[in-house]
Protein backbone atom coordinates (compact mmCIF):
# COMPACT_ATOMS: atom_id res chain seq x y z
CA UNK A 1 0.00 0.00 0.00
CA UNK A 2 2.84 2.43 0.60
CA UNK A 3 4.11 2.30 -3.09
CA UNK A 4 0.79 3.40 -4.24
CA UNK A 5 2.01 6.69 -2.19
CA UNK A 6 5.45 6.98 -3.35
CA UNK A 7 3.84 6.24 -6.86
CA UNK A 8 0.83 9.36 -6.65
CA UNK A 9 3.07 11.54 -4.98
CA UNK A 10 5.73 10.81 -8.00
CA UNK A 11 2.73 11.51 -10.50
CA UNK A 12 2.43 14.89 -8.33
CA UNK A 13 5.52 15.91 -8.49
CA UNK A 14 6.06 15.36 -12.53
CA UNK A 15 3.11 17.45 -12.85
CA UNK A 16 4.00 19.80 -11.17
CA UNK A 17 7.47 19.83 -12.65
CA UNK A 18 5.63 20.18 -16.10
CA UNK A 19 3.85 22.98 -15.33
CA UNK A 20 6.53 24.64 -14.04
CA UNK A 21 8.50 23.97 -16.82
CA UNK A 22 5.83 24.98 -19.42
CA UNK A 23 5.10 28.04 -17.81
CA UNK A 24 8.32 29.35 -17.86
CA UNK A 25 8.63 28.46 -21.40
CA UNK A 26 5.66 30.83 -22.31
CA UNK A 27 7.13 33.68 -19.91
CA UNK A 28 10.71 33.74 -21.55
CA UNK A 29 11.76 37.81 -22.17
CA UNK A 30 14.29 38.74 -23.83
CA UNK A 31 16.15 42.45 -22.96
CA UNK A 32 17.95 44.48 -26.12
CA UNK A 33 19.58 47.47 -25.68
CA UNK A 34 18.58 50.40 -27.53
CA UNK A 35 21.97 50.02 -30.44
CA UNK A 36 20.68 46.28 -30.48
CA UNK A 37 17.33 47.81 -31.79
CA UNK A 38 18.61 50.99 -33.69
CA UNK A 39 20.91 48.35 -35.79
CA UNK A 40 17.52 45.44 -36.74
CA UNK A 41 15.52 48.99 -37.26
CA UNK A 42 18.46 49.43 -39.74
CA UNK A 43 18.48 46.04 -41.19
CA UNK A 44 14.41 46.27 -41.95
CA UNK A 45 13.92 43.33 -39.50
CA UNK A 46 10.06 42.89 -39.28
CA UNK A 47 9.41 44.17 -35.84
CA UNK A 48 6.20 45.93 -34.14
CA UNK A 49 7.64 48.10 -31.71
CA UNK A 50 4.82 48.74 -28.55
CA UNK A 51 5.12 52.18 -26.27
CA UNK A 52 3.16 50.61 -23.43
CA UNK A 53 3.98 54.51 -20.95
CA UNK A 54 0.77 56.20 -20.05
CA UNK A 55 -0.52 58.47 -22.39
CA UNK A 56 0.22 61.42 -19.74
CA UNK A 57 3.80 60.44 -19.89
CA UNK A 58 4.20 59.96 -23.49
CA UNK A 59 2.46 63.81 -23.76
CA UNK A 60 4.67 65.00 -21.69
CA UNK A 61 8.32 63.53 -22.72
CA UNK A 62 7.05 64.22 -26.61
CA UNK A 63 8.75 61.41 -27.42
CA UNK A 64 8.59 57.90 -28.60
CA UNK A 65 10.59 55.14 -30.10
CA UNK A 66 10.58 55.24 -34.19
CA UNK A 67 7.65 52.67 -35.82
CA UNK A 68 6.34 52.73 -32.26
CA UNK A 69 2.19 52.50 -31.84
CA UNK A 70 1.25 54.20 -28.59
CA UNK A 71 -1.12 51.89 -27.21
CA UNK A 72 -2.55 50.08 -24.00
CA UNK A 73 -1.76 46.58 -22.92
CA UNK A 74 -5.18 45.67 -23.21
CA UNK A 75 -5.64 47.12 -26.98
CA UNK A 76 -1.99 45.48 -28.12
CA UNK A 77 -3.19 42.09 -26.65
CA UNK A 78 -6.73 42.52 -28.44
CA UNK A 79 -4.26 43.47 -31.74
CA UNK A 80 -2.36 40.22 -31.16
CA UNK A 81 -5.42 37.54 -30.77
CA UNK A 82 -6.51 39.22 -33.95
CA UNK A 83 -3.59 38.78 -35.68
CA UNK A 84 -3.84 41.98 -36.43
CA UNK A 85 0.59 42.47 -35.78
CA UNK A 86 3.44 40.28 -37.94
CA UNK A 87 6.92 40.43 -36.59
CA UNK A 88 8.78 40.19 -33.19
CA UNK A 89 7.08 42.15 -30.14
CA UNK A 90 8.85 44.67 -29.13
CA UNK A 91 8.26 46.26 -25.73
CA UNK A 92 9.03 49.88 -24.67
CA UNK A 93 7.48 50.53 -20.56
CA UNK A 94 8.80 52.08 -17.81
Amino acid sequence: MAWLIYLVLAVVAARVAYEGWRYFRRRKVVRITPEQLKERLELGDPLVLADLRPWQQVMQSGETLPRARVTSGNDLLRDLRAGKLSGELILYCT
